[in-house]
């Protein structure tokens, strides 16, 4: 019978958060309507907002009237142009849309995203054609779904873009207080929102200088002519070469193509190159939508916006820098067998004029001497037919895994952004971390001091980083088969032998104290 009338009890009192839940959704939304009547839509967009979250926190679903309030905010999101207010809605509005109310949605995204970008002089039309050629190169439509400023062009503050050691020490002591005022964070969720909400340095582009363990890819770099300005034996060989050859300097026609096993080191790295050239930067990349269809993403600097030619449509104006990023997923099987030799003209005649105008936004850029053309291809990556042929003359810049110079100038800078990791064997972590690129050994640090900080807001006390748990971090990123994997296997499970080890030495101490104890007695 008790268990009976508890399970009863248990039944009313959900009844009876769903009626508080739906209650105050109902006086939120009632709020909101009077707003709206009264004109103020943005206080009724929010008040709508708030009736949707109100009655997810009370109920575990939300209800058709929750429901409803946030397809009002949908549509005053809308008709207000609140692009990232309308992308949140989106997220929580899509499991309760229909497959034609989701396109209907996402095109509204996509016009509200377009709308964005043609602040930064883009104009729709240019957009749109270039939506539509990548569509036909992929097979697939693609779509625009949002617009995010291109933050790669500045030097960011976290250590995906390491600080040089060498004239650090008085920067390192001005930042300490920055550093130290994010370990007040109450919670994890604090600390991890902290740790995101780290914005870029402003004023300042990313440029080689900023970065750390590409010294031999960043010299290949500048063998063709990018990042020299400062050299100045660099300036008297081009006076010289200027006074005896006869020209000013050399065009950039042609296309700059790195290559490397590590997509973000090549990322990096062109960030880095489009920093140094300091001219209005145009990023073309393909990403997975809300839906997991391709969505094409285009993002400008808005310091430096590039802009379109409005004399020649998918054309840039002159002098910019485009990137393509990662063009080895760029539909590559249809490229492929557009390139084929038997046929070849035949199966380039079918394509679409988008597909074609799409080979000729590159090959424009490609031949414009004031246009620098930089892409990213994955180091295995098969050849890309059409495209390849169109970017011709290609300079290759192959990005190599982090020598053992390189990989302890990576660790150096990571102990100067961490105090934590000065204590550990940092020429051993360069032994361990062979195989890894430039990314994988600053993430593998970066969820080491993660990590501890977590276990120390656990116990409420410091937790300092060991070796064994930055080892066992490494292998994380280390091949299967490699011999440093099996190294740092070993010796995490020593470690762990020896703690439980030293666990059973001072549990059986504490026997012996209460043995004598017990005997004296």
């Amino acid at each position: 019978m008790l268990e009976s009338n508890d399970n009863e009890a248990n039944i009313a009192d959900q009844h009876h958060g769903n009626d508080a839940a739906q209650c105050g959704a109902t006086d939120y939304s009632a709020a909101a309507r009077e707003a709206f009547e009264a004109g103020d839509r943005v206080l009724a967009m929010h008040l709508y907002l708030t009736a949707y979250e109100e009655a997810c926190k009370r109920a575990p679903l939300p209800g058709m009237e929750a429901v409803a309030a946030l397809r009002e905010a949908w549509k005053l999101a809308c008709d207000l142009r609140e692009r990232s207010i309308a992308e949140y809605i989106y997220d929580k509005l899509e499991p309760h849309l229909s497959a034609d109310e989701a396109k209907d949605f996402g095109l509204d995204l996509q016009s509200m995203a377009l709308d964005k970008l043609s602040e930064f002089g883009i104009s729709r039309s240019d957009l749109e054609d270039m939506a539509d050629m990548i569509s036909d190169e992929i097979g697939a439509q693609a779509r625009i779904a949002r617009v995010t400023p291109l933050m790669s062009t500045s030097a960011p503050a976290d250590a995906l873009s390491l600080p040089r050691e060498e004239g650090r020490d008085q920067e390192q002591e001005q930042a300490a207080p920055a550093r130290d005022s994010a370990a007040d964070a109450a919670d994890d969720r604090d600390a991890s929102e902290d740790a995101s909400s780290k914005s870029p340095l402003t004023g300042r582009p990313m440029g080689f200088d900023d970065l750390v363990g590409f010294e031999s890819a960043v010299e290949d770099v500048r063998a063709l002519g990018i990042g020299v300005k400062e050299d100045e034996e660099y300036r008297l060989l081009l006076d010289t070469l200027r006074a005896q050859h006869g020209l000013d300097k050399l065009s950039a026609s042609g296309s700059v193509v790195f290559r490397t096993s590590s997509r973000e080191d090549a990322s990096l790295l062109m960030a880095a190159t489009a920093g140094e050239l300091g001219l209005p930067t145009l990023r073309v990349q393909m990403q997975p939508g809300p839906q997991g269809m391709p969505v094409l993403c285009v993002t400008t600097a808005a310091d430096r916006p590039a802009r379109m030619n409005g004399n020649s449509r998918l054309s840039l104006e002159s002098p910019s820098v485009l990137l393509l990023e990662d063009i080895d997923l760029w539909g590559a099987p249809l490229i492929e067998a557009a390139s084929a030799t038997e046929g070849e003209g035949i199966m380039f005649a079918s394509m679409s004029r988008a597909a074609r105008e799409a080979f000729g936004l590159i090959g424009s850029a490609v031949g414009n001497p004031d246009i620098y053309v930089l892409a990213s291809v994955a180091g295995d990556a098969f050849d890309q037919g059409i495209l390849y042929d169109i970017m011709e003359p290609m300079n290759i810049v192959d990005i190599y895994l982090p020598d053992e110079l390189e990989r302890r100038r990576i660790w150096n800078a990571i102990a100067l952004d961490h105090p934590s990791i000065r204590q550990l064997d940092l020429a051993r972590l360069t032994r361990v971390s062979r195989n890894l690129a430039r990314f994988d050994i600053v993430a593998a640090a970066r969820e080491a001091v993660e990590d501890a900080y977590r276990q120390g807001l656990k116990l409420r006390r410091y937790v300092p980083i060991t070796q064994s748990m930055m080892f066992e971090h490494i292998a994380n990123f280390q091949p299967l088969e490699s011999d440093e994997y099996r190294f740092l296997e070993d010796a995490v499970a020593t470690d762990f032998r020896n703690h439980l080890e030293e666990l059973e030495r001072i549990d059986d101490a504490g026997r012996d104290v209460a043995s004598r104890g017990e005997g004296e007695e």
